[in-house]
Protein backbone atom coordinates (compact mmCIF):
# COMPACT_ATOMS: atom_id res chain seq x y z
CA UNK A 1 0.00 0.00 0.00
CA UNK A 2 1.33 3.47 -0.88
CA UNK A 3 0.18 6.78 0.23
CA UNK A 4 0.17 9.35 -1.84
CA UNK A 5 0.81 13.23 -0.43
CA UNK A 6 0.46 16.09 -2.85
CA UNK A 7 3.56 18.49 -2.92
CA UNK A 8 1.01 21.09 -1.47
CA UNK A 9 0.51 19.26 1.11
CA UNK A 10 3.60 18.41 1.84
CA UNK A 11 4.66 22.31 1.84
CA UNK A 12 1.77 22.74 4.32
CA UNK A 13 3.15 20.36 6.94
CA UNK A 14 6.78 21.97 6.53
CA UNK A 15 5.33 25.36 6.99
CA UNK A 16 3.25 24.44 10.09
CA UNK A 17 6.14 22.24 11.41
CA UNK A 18 8.49 25.26 10.89
CA UNK A 19 6.13 27.88 12.74
CA UNK A 20 5.75 25.54 15.99
CA UNK A 21 9.39 25.91 15.98
CA UNK A 22 8.95 29.83 15.38
CA UNK A 23 6.74 29.76 18.25
CA UNK A 24 8.33 27.64 20.71
CA UNK A 25 11.84 29.65 20.26
CA UNK A 26 9.55 32.65 20.35
CA UNK A 27 10.70 34.76 17.22
CA UNK A 28 8.89 38.21 16.40
CA UNK A 29 6.96 38.18 12.96
CA UNK A 30 6.80 34.67 12.52
CA UNK A 31 3.76 34.58 10.67
CA UNK A 32 4.74 37.32 8.16
CA UNK A 33 8.05 35.99 7.61
CA UNK A 34 9.05 33.18 4.83
CA UNK A 35 10.43 29.72 5.78
CA UNK A 36 13.65 30.38 4.72
CA UNK A 37 14.40 33.25 6.87
CA UNK A 38 12.74 31.51 9.64
CA UNK A 39 14.79 28.48 9.32
CA UNK A 40 17.91 30.75 9.48
CA UNK A 41 16.31 32.60 12.21
CA UNK A 42 16.02 29.37 14.00
CA UNK A 43 19.10 27.49 12.94
CA UNK A 44 21.06 30.81 14.85
CA UNK A 45 19.06 30.35 18.29
CA UNK A 46 19.97 26.76 18.37
CA UNK A 47 23.84 27.12 17.78
CA UNK A 48 23.72 30.24 20.33
CA UNK A 49 21.87 27.78 22.78
CA UNK A 50 24.08 25.00 21.79
CA UNK A 51 27.41 27.71 22.62
CA UNK A 52 25.06 28.55 25.52
CA UNK A 53 24.66 24.92 27.02
CA UNK A 54 28.72 24.20 26.68
CA UNK A 55 29.99 27.34 27.79
CA UNK A 56 26.96 26.68 30.75
CA UNK A 57 29.15 23.46 31.45
CA UNK A 58 32.26 24.33 31.33
CA UNK A 59 31.56 27.49 33.93
CA UNK A 60 29.75 25.25 36.09
CA UNK A 61 33.21 22.64 35.93
CA UNK A 62 34.93 25.84 36.59
CA UNK A 63 33.62 26.13 39.75
CA UNK A 64 33.49 22.86 41.05
CA UNK A 65 36.88 22.95 40.72
CA UNK A 66 38.03 26.29 42.03
CA UNK A 67 35.52 25.45 45.32
CA UNK A 68 37.53 22.20 45.60
CA UNK A 69 40.58 24.29 45.51
CA UNK A 70 39.34 26.88 47.94
CA UNK A 71 38.18 23.64 50.91
CA UNK A 72 41.76 21.85 50.46
CA UNK A 73 43.39 25.18 51.19
CA UNK A 74 41.43 26.43 54.01
CA UNK A 75 41.45 22.76 55.38
CA UNK A 76 45.64 22.97 54.86
CA UNK A 77 46.14 26.39 56.19
CA UNK A 78 43.68 26.11 59.26
CA UNK A 79 45.22 23.92 62.18
CA UNK A 80 43.49 21.34 64.23
CA UNK A 81 42.08 22.55 67.64
CA UNK A 82 40.29 21.29 70.39
CA UNK A 83 36.65 22.59 70.92
CA UNK A 84 34.74 22.08 74.60
CA UNK A 85 31.35 21.26 73.93
CA UNK A 86 28.72 20.96 76.89
CA UNK A 87 24.78 20.21 77.29
CA UNK A 88 23.04 20.97 80.98
CA UNK A 89 20.35 18.97 80.93
CA UNK A 90 19.21 20.63 84.13
CA UNK A 91 20.38 23.74 85.62
CA UNK A 92 19.20 23.02 89.28
CA UNK A 93 15.56 24.86 88.79
CA UNK A 94 12.88 23.31 86.44
CA UNK A 95 10.51 25.85 83.83
CA UNK A 96 8.56 27.32 86.78
CA UNK A 97 11.10 28.00 89.01
CA UNK A 98 11.06 25.37 91.80
CA UNK A 99 14.83 23.88 92.84
CA UNK A 100 15.27 19.93 91.61
CA UNK A 101 18.06 19.54 93.60
CA UNK A 102 20.37 18.50 90.86
CA UNK A 103 22.55 21.13 89.24
CA UNK A 104 24.68 19.55 86.30
CA UNK A 105 26.05 23.08 85.63
CA UNK A 106 29.01 22.36 88.27
CA UNK A 107 30.05 19.19 86.77
CA UNK A 108 30.40 21.59 83.55
CA UNK A 109 32.22 24.08 84.88
CA UNK A 110 35.14 22.11 86.86
CA UNK A 111 35.48 20.04 83.09
CA UNK A 112 36.00 23.81 81.42
CA UNK A 113 38.39 24.26 84.31
CA UNK A 114 40.30 21.49 83.33
CA UNK A 115 40.00 21.86 79.03
CA UNK A 116 40.77 25.48 79.84
CA UNK A 117 44.37 24.23 81.75
CA UNK A 118 44.86 21.69 79.11
CA UNK A 119 44.86 24.61 76.44
CA UNK A 120 46.91 26.65 77.91
CA UNK A 121 49.91 23.98 79.31
CA UNK A 122 49.90 22.91 75.52
CA UNK A 123 49.76 26.46 73.49
CA UNK A 124 52.69 27.48 75.57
Amino acid sequence: MKIFISEADRQSARRIAIKNIARFYNLSDWESKPNDELLKEIYALSEKSAVQSAFTDKVNLFKEELTEKYFLAKQTALDDYLIFMAIAEDIGYDATGRNTNNNELTEIGIELSKFIAHINKTEK
